[in-house]
């Protein structure tokens, strides 16, 4: 089985259209191997938007990090590529 990925996306202000990447969630269901990433150059995600947002951005990363981490359940599912594909459309249709 493959890999499976999403990538965290910093917009700071969605009406300019303005982002920066700045981590990825990866795994596979079948060896129950899930991680995520922080871009190690947070620069340019730092050189635009308020730190306020950014903040919220790292609570993200931090919040799933830890229950991945932990094995636990994330926002009542367990961490799975149909839990991916149902976090990645929320926060695509979401407007934050």
């Amino acid at each position: 089985m493959q890999y499976v990925y999403s990538v965290i996306t910093y917009v700071p202000n969605p009406a300019s259209g303005e982002s920066v990447n700045v981590g990825a969630i990866a795994g596979r269901d079948d060896a129950g191997d899930w991680e995520i990433r922080q871009a190690d150059d947070l620069k340019r995600a730092r050189a635009f938007g308020p730190p306020a947002r950014l903040d919220a951005t790292f609570t993200f990363i931090n919040e799933i990090g830890r229950r991945i981490d932990d094995t636990e359940s994330i926002f009542g599912q367990d961490v799975s590529e149909s839990w991916l594909n149902d976090l990645r459309y929320r926060h695509a249709t979401s407007s934050c």
